[in-house]
């Protein structure tokens, strides 16, 4: 890659709809991070590097590197304008460098070279490595409790810890949405899907009263769908200020579809309005790179390129406790 950029994400670990990634993450959530689990996927094995639990300033953050170990092929090369077949191999093993904040579950997300791990593929190893330590803290837990008073069936003992689940969604800013709504000649359709959350209120009734509703019905997801045929379509200063704010946040999963300026269909999703912060090459020292980026993000929340929410209180105490707990 000639230049490296950084992403923000919105990273969603719960457990059932009452336990959230603070709740159980000496039991679960840190052991996925901090064993060498291995993810493979076809021919090609993620694992992750040089995992770090470290303070930076009031912050707990875990920060580190995911590889993802691989050979590149081929087959043919093209020589003096003819095609000859020249098969060949290379290992290789780029990686991608992340710093997760743990009281408002932020993700700072780089690829470092060309074929790193997306932020897709992060979030699908991650996703594994939590099933993975939470498969070994339930088998060790049940036998604990097998002979005493709080002995419990699997099926109970599922129920009262269910299995993690994990939403890692792309955060954008007002500049990025609409930059890029500047590329629809018309917007026809806007979904917006109610993702999960960790311990996040949102400010506007509308959303609040529907992620409510998807937890009482026990939903898979609730989608709010507006729409208006025709090459006029839907007015986009309005459809910028419908999905800023939940944007601006990554709690909702959001598609925008319509015709771009030479009439082709056009889409867009959460990835297309993320915004990408340009940042100089990355050390190979995991805490010198988490605290440059660190710094970085404050800085563009300082001028209010990016805007979060502030932690909620019982985050920032569970925060202050892991850091006090491992001297951090």
């Amino acid at each position: 890659m000639a230049s490296q950029v950084m992403t923000l994400a919105n990273f969603t670990c719960k457990f059932g709809e009452s336990l959230v990634l603070l709740d159980l993450f000496d039991e679960v959530v840190w052991p996925a991070f901090e064993r060498k689990f291995i993810r493979e996927y076809d021919d090609v094995t993620y694992q992750l590097l040089g995992v770090t639990l470290t303070k930076i300033g009031s912050e707990a953050v875990i920060a580190g590197r995911l590889v993802k170990d691989m050979t590149l092929t081929r087959e043919q090369v093209l020589v003096n304008g003819d095609i000859v077949a020249s098969p060949d191999a290379m290992e290789s093993a780029p990686t991608s460098f992340f710093v997760l904040s743990l009281s408002n579950h932020k993700l700072i997300y780089v690829r470092e070279e060309a074929f790193a791990p997306s932020l897709s593929a992060f979030r699908s190893t991650i996703l594994h490595f939590l099933k993975q330590s939470y498969r070994e803290w339930a088998r060790e837990l049940y036998e604990d409790l097998k002979g005493t008073d709080e002995e419990l069936t699997w099926a109970k003992l599922r129920e009262q810890w269910p299995a993690p689940e994990l939403e890692v969604t792309p955060i954008s800013n007002d500049k990025s949405i609409e930059a890029y709504l500047r590329s629809f000649r018309s917007i026809n359709t806007v979904q917006l899907q109610m993702l999960n959350t960790n311990h996040e209120i949102d400010n506007r009734k509308l959303f609040a009263g529907l992620r409510g509703l998807k937890g009482r019905t026990r939903a898979d997801n609730v989608t709010l769908k507006t729409s208006k045929a025709g090459d006029v379509g839907l007015d986009k200063a309005a459809v910028a200020d419908l999905v800023r704010e939940q944007a601006n946040q990554g709690n909702t999963g959001i598609v925008i579809s319509g015709t771009n300026v030479i009439g082709e269909k056009q889409t867009a999703k959460n990835d297309e309005l993320k915004l990408s912060i340009p940042i100089k090459k990355l050390s190979k020292k995991v805490l010198e790179a988490a605290h440059y980026l660190f710094d970085k993000l404050e800085d563009q929340i300082g001028q209010g390129i990016v805007k979060f929410q502030k932690s909620p209180a019982k985050a920032i105490s569970k925060v202050a406790s892991i850091i006090e707990e491992r001297e951090l």
